[in-house]
């Protein structure tokens, strides 16, 4: 079974737990912003190295370097995610500007992971429900759990997002559009270069 471990702002945790539920995952671990901060995670950093898969739904702004919580709490600091060991986990990051070259992408590099999903700007996802690069996810999941590469992964979640996605609304349709723009990265040679 694939080992997820899921850290998302407490708002965002309905739609986590959706899709992240079913059989072809093992039963993952939730840790939610509030009551977990960044101070919990400097204290117990197997909390996030922990998983073969670490997703991240968090709130995030540019050029900030920090990803917060609901209430603007202090999710996890640059510092706290660069010493971080991601060596053999991937990392699916929902968080808003995860894709944006910054303080908190060279942070998640220095980490060392086997490959970074994510996406540029503003990004979409559900609250109640899950809706954009939620539904991304549970693809993406799928593929991994089933043994395959991640980039095949992720390639075979954009196909099944995009004829599965609803596009009654407006925002539906624009997380749609965001959510096919997500890349996938990937460390390569030992100096761990980064290639899309």
């Amino acid at each position: 079974m694939l080992r997820v471990v899921v850290y998302t702002a407490k708002r965002y945790e309905r739609a986590m737990r959706a899709v992240v539920a079913g059989g072809l995952v093992g039963a993952p671990a939730v840790l939610t912003s509030p009551p977990v901060i960044d101070d919990n995670i400097v204290g117990d950093p197997t909390l996030l190295e922990d998983g073969g898969v670490l997703v991240l739904n968090l709130h995030g702004r540019p050029l900030y370097e920090t990803w917060f919580g609901d209430g603007d709490l202090p999710a996890i600091h640059a510092t706290t995610l660069a010493s971080l060991d991601l060596r053999g986990v991937g990392v699916f990051a929902i968080n808003c500007y995860a894709g944006d070259d910054g303080a908190m992408r060279r942070a998640l590099w220095a980490a060392r992971p086997d490959y970074v999903v994510s996406g540029r700007g503003i990004n979409w996802g559900g609250a109640a429900s899950p809706i954009g690069a939620d539904l991304l996810l549970r693809w993406f999941l799928r593929g991994v759990a089933r043994g395959m590469m991640a980039e095949a992964a992720i390639e075979r979640a954009k196909r099944l997002t995009y004829l599965l996605h609803p596009r009654l609304t407006v925002m539906q349709r624009e997380a749609l559009r965001d959510t096919l723009e997500f890349t996938l990265m990937r460390a390569e040679g030992e100096d761990k270069q980064w290639t899309q």
